[in-house]
């Protein structure tokens, strides 16, 4: 296992995939309070270190997709999982070497988002002005939900042979799940009521104003499942971490961590059964 780690690590590092994500990534990390802070200047709006500073996930998401299925699916493209069948190591510990690189690739994307974010960002937009507790749980959360991603990845690239078609289907899913995680937001963000207003004599002005039920409010066993959605998937946890509106903060990381579990299990399962060619 170590040996396949190590070889596993040096590949990773060398690879041009992974290199590309890191420095967009970085880059993004420099630019983003950049731009914060010109709008402050230009604008006269004001910001906060923190407004923006969970954006990541949202990126990190879609680049551990494209990632994890190119980094895995070269197993059968270039044949090296036969060659490391042959020498003797076990389909789990060929599983787990790329699940545990996928998720160091996934750590690292994170950390220097967060790194370049604070070196540029701390001395245009100042320190956070919430709990550092509260930063350090949303990282935290943030870390498992790419864990997360990256182990369904790892487990789509694991089974699907064809390199090209694993990679479709990691990153179109991981965008139609970002596309579902903001349709959910919107959905559980509705006002439970409005307000309208009549018209005076005239029609001029607005007079007496009503509060009416919003018909688009979600109740009951509805909301129950969109809540559940909203914590339970990845990309919805992304969504959530990026407009600071976690209600559940420690229900995201348990359920990453349901999610890594789970799909770990299925995948060195289903793979001991495959029939590789």
């Amino acid at each position: 296992m170590n040996k396949l780690l190590n070889a596993d690590l040096h590949r990773m590092i060398k690879n041009r995939c992974f290199q590309i994500c890191l420095t967009f990534m970085c880059l993004l990390g420099l630019l983003i309070p950049f731009m914060q802070f010109r709008n402050m200047q230009v604008y006269g709006t004001s910001a906060v270190l923190e407004s923006t500073f969970f954006a990541y996930p949202l990126f990190v998401n879609i680049l551990l997709a494209v990632f994890c299925s190119l980094f895995t699916g070269t197993e059968y493209s270039d044949g090296t999982i036969r060659n490391k069948l042959i020498i003797g190591h076990s389909r789990s510990a060929i599983y787990l070497s790329n699940l545990i690189v996928c998720l160091f690739c996934g750590l690292i994307m994170c950390l220097g988002f967060i790194i370049c974010y604070c070196l540029a960002g701390v001395p245009l937009l100042g320190f956070f002005t919430v709990d550092l507790k509260i930063i350090l749980i949303l990282i935290f959360c943030s870390i498992l939900c790419a864990a997360a991603s990256s182990a369904c990845c790892v487990m789509v690239a694991m089974l699907c042979q064809n390199k090209a078609l694993s990679a479709i289907i990691c990153v179109l899913g991981a965008f139609v799940l970002l596309i579902g995680a903001t349709y959910v937001h919107s959905q559980l963000n509705q006002p439970e009521t409005y307000a309208t207003y009549e018209l005076t004599n005239n029609g001029d002005e607005p007079g007496v104003s009503k509060t009416v039920p919003n018909p688009r409010y979600l109740t009951g066993a509805k909301r129950t499942v969109y809540e559940f959605i909203y914590d339970f998937v990845p990309p919805c946890q992304a969504v959530q971490l990026a407009n600071l509106g976690v209600a559940h903060p420690w229900r995201l990381p348990l359920y990453s961590l349901t999610i890594l579990i789970t799909t770990t299990l299925a995948g060195i399962g289903l793979l001991k059964k495959k029939d590789i060619n």
